[in-house]
């Protein structure tokens, strides 16, 4: 086996072992509101990051510019609105 590949599956398994323990300490702490802000708020932070480090802003800037309605439409489409 790739040992490589190997300590990167055993790192992905402890840092998932620990979300369950996070969460808890997490919500004790803060409001699932604020809870899932911040999920929101990282998310666009790392995916924003990786997409600038791979060159690929610029054009998703672009597509969000030529058709904003597209983005808004795949968004309802994957998680409807809470009611």
């Amino acid at each position: 086996m790739n040992r490589k590949a190997f300590l990167l599956a055993m790192c992905v398994v402890l840092m998932w072992s620990t979300v369950a323990s996070a969460f808890k300490l997490t919500l004790s702490l803060v409001t699932p509101l604020q809870m899932l802000w911040l999920a929101v708020a990282t998310g666009v932070v790392i995916l924003g990051a990786a997409a600038w480090k791979q060159q690929k802003l610029q054009p998703a800037w672009q597509l969000l510019k030529q058709s904003p309605g597209f983005f808004c439409y795949w968004r309802f489409l994957i998680q409807p609105p809470i009611t």
